[in-house]
């Protein structure tokens, strides 16, 4: 027998057997981390920034639409008419209160700010548009339109860096929160807010002289 072409043969059905083990190992890899990363896409992504961002949309066209077309060109110093709010399309999905989203988020990045900002805004929308014309405060919808617009900004800070998120197991979201960037997204979307809500004796004193 020729021990020499036997061992050539068994090292050659051996190394042929480890490659192909190791190329299904690979291959079972990959497919895991797409499979994480299509989930934490869809879960955090689609469904949470996203569906956040039409929320808040929607209250920005709808604010928009209760304040006359000529303060919102001096506003913001442009041209265009307002819509009247009766004539917007409905959209009961993404006009109805968040709430299956924020959890998502605040889960995802330990931070409860996103919850309360939104759902301020969300209240404070809802609450003007059953006021009639002549009892809105104008004050109060240009500066609530201000911070509606605002938090938009801020959210699509945030959903870009989350889809800088790379997941290769679905643990790995712990870590999310503590990205750089996310935190200091985070940051600026807070210390608005406190600017924002330190200037609410300056919008009160002037809701009482019924501007």
């Amino acid at each position: 027998m020729d021990w020499v072409k036997v061992a050539e043969a068994a090292i050659g059905t051996f190394t042929g057997g480890a490659i192909a083990l190791a190329s299904m190992w690979i291959k079972e890899l990959i497919d895991r981390r797409k499979v994480a990363q299509t989930w934490y896409e869809q879960y955090y992504i689609a469904e949470g920034i996203d569906r956040l961002l039409s929320h808040v949309r929607i209250m920005d066209l709808q604010m928009a639409a209760l304040i006359p077309a000529s303060q919102i060109a001096a506003e913001y110093e442009t041209k265009g008419q307002s819509f009247d709010v009766g004539r917007l399309p409905r959209s009961e999905v993404h006009e109805a209160y968040p709430l299956e989203a924020l959890v998502r988020l605040e889960t995802l990045l330990k931070d409860g700010l996103i919850s309360s900002v939104v759902t301020i805004s969300h209240n404070k929308s809802d609450f003007m548009q059953k006021f009639p014309p002549g009892s809105r405060s104008q004050t109060l919808m240009i500066s609530s339109l201000n911070q509606i617009r605002n938090l938009y900004g801020h959210l699509r800070t945030i959903r870009t860096e989350l889809l800088k998120v790379k997941v290769k197991q679905k643990s790995d979201i712990e870590d999310v929160s503590n990205r750089p960037d996310i935190k200091q997204a985070l940051d600026q979307l807070r210390q608005f807010t406190a600017e924002w809500q330190a200037k609410t004796e300056e919008r009160d004193q002037l809701i009482s002289q019924g501007k």
